[in-house]
């Protein structure tokens, strides 16, 4: 039996080719930062760690998305090893530091899809008065109001063009 071609049997596999391979064959229905390759480390407190950091100063943005990218795939190759809770509050948490990225970033669509994601999970981690439930409304407001400044500038410009 002759082996499938790209793949070599007689080297190991490490975790996280098969957690890509993994994701490759899976239906994605979230916003995921395109796959380039997984980070040097795959430890995930490290990898949450450095993109928490970049989403909180607004540094480095893009590293940032990545790493907490990566930290969510090697948290769904997990999945199965974990309880239930510690899993929706970690991916959502991550999700979380995602959407911030983006938002400084001035992503506003996938800020919001990201946001309006998670925020049914985030009630439910941290509840209605928590610090990261009220940051995201704020930010889905702000997403809100720079969206209907957009659509009534291009009302403006078509109804009443500038001479």
């Amino acid at each position: 039996m002759s082996e499938p071609e790209g793949i070599d049997l007689t080297k190991k596999h490490n975790r996280a080719e098969s957690a890509d391979f993994k994701l490759k064959n899976k239906k994605v229905t979230e916003i995921h930062h395109p796959i380039e390759g997984f980070s040097v480390s795959t430890d995930v407190d490290f990898l949450y760690q450095i993109g928490k950091i970049c989403a909180e100063n607004g540094i480095k943005i893009e590293e940032g998305i990545k790493s907490l990218n990566d930290f969510c795939l090697i948290l769904d190759y997990y999945n199965q090893d974990m309880d239930v809770k510690t899993y929706t509050k970690m991916k959502t948490l991550a999700k979380f530091y995602i959407g911030v990225c983006y938002f400084r970033q001035k992503d506003i669509d996938s800020t919001e899809i990201v946001m309006r994601g998670i925020l049914g999970d985030l009630k439910e981690v941290e509840g209605k008065t928590g610090a990261r439930f009220k940051e995201v409304q704020k930010i889905l407001t702000k997403c809100f109001k720079e969206r209907l400044l957009y659509e009534v500038e291009l009302f403006d410009n078509y109804f009443y063009p500038v001479i």
